[in-house]
């Protein structure tokens, strides 16, 4: 009797024991969704799938939500270890009375808690440009999980100037581009609402300077010099190292606290405007 008591308590206790573990199995394989302007953003094993992180945010795998979000492209660099979000040459209807465009890309480094924007605007016709930088500070951080790259999807979403929603029953984050056909300029009214930051510290002209050799010339070669008085205003001092017909050579720039760069070649000469 003792035996088939002790055998039924122990198949009791078995039974119990299973059902935390399933119900809790299935709430952690709960799928996170993203939809995008209504429409579901297709994961997969190639591309990767949604996670929430320790820090509560939503992490997506970059190239998944890229696919969704009409004219954004994204790219990675390399020698940064950078995952970027492209907008080019989006119209803007009126810019000093001309039509006019915004580029802009969202740089994420891997493992930082910040992502940066660059950001250029100018008259369609070329008459004029101008550029800035703005460092968005983050609570997590872009991080290389199987192969694959993942972002916090509202700091992203929100830096396009999109509306970002969150379903708890559903486990959905709803993205929405409520300006579509005149994005351009409602971007650039959100980066004037929001105070565009210009270069504040070494950090940020180094990472200023770096990027924009990168684009530029598709190099990241910066050492950085120190600072300098040019025209009256403290400048970061900067040069660029590379080799021309087999002779090492550089290129001397400085870039101001409003974020344009000026250059010579080889420490020699006058400054011409870069950027």
């Amino acid at each position: 009797m003792k035996q088939r008591i002790l055998a039924l308590l122990l198949a009791l206790v078995a039974a119990l024991a299973l059902v935390p573990a399933v119900s809790g199995s299935a709430s952690a394989a709960a799928p996170v969704q993203v939809t995008v302007d209504g429409r579901a953003v297709a994961f997969s094993s190639d591309l990767g799938y949604p996670y929430v992180d320790n820090s509560s945010r939503t992490m997506v795998p970059f190239r998944a939500v890229a696919n969704f979000m009409p004219g954004v492209r994204v790219e990675w660099s390399n020698d940064l270890r950078e995952a970027i979000f492209l907008m080019d040459e989006a119209p803007v209807e009126s810019l000093n009375g001309k039509p006019g465009y915004v580029s802009v890309s969202f740089n994420f480094p891997i493992g930082a808690n910040y992502f940066w924007e660059f950001a250029q605007v100018g008259a369609a016709d070329g008459s004029w440009t101008d550029s800035f930088i703005r460092y968005w500070p983050m609570d997590t951080a872009a991080v290389v999980k199987g192969g694959r790259t993942y972002a916090p999807i509202r700091y992203l979403a929100e830096a396009f100037n999109y509306t970002v929603g969150w379903s708890n029953s559903t486990k959905t984050v709803t993205i929405t581009n409520p300006h579509q056909q005149y994005w351009g300029a409602y971007f650039l009214q959100a980066e004037q609402a929001r105070g565009t930051t210009r270069v504040t510290s070494d950090a940020v002209a180094k990472r200023y300077a770096q990027e924009v050799v990168r684009m530029t010339r598709h190099d990241n070669k910066v050492s950085y010099q120190g600072k300098a008085t040019k025209n009256g205003q403290s400048v970061w001092m900067f040069r660029y190292h590379y080799t021309y017909r087999g002779t090492a050579v550089y290129d001397e720039f400085y870039v101001t606290p409003g974020g344009n760069i000026y250059y010579r070649t080889g420490g020699s000469g006058n400054y011409t405007k870069w950027w």
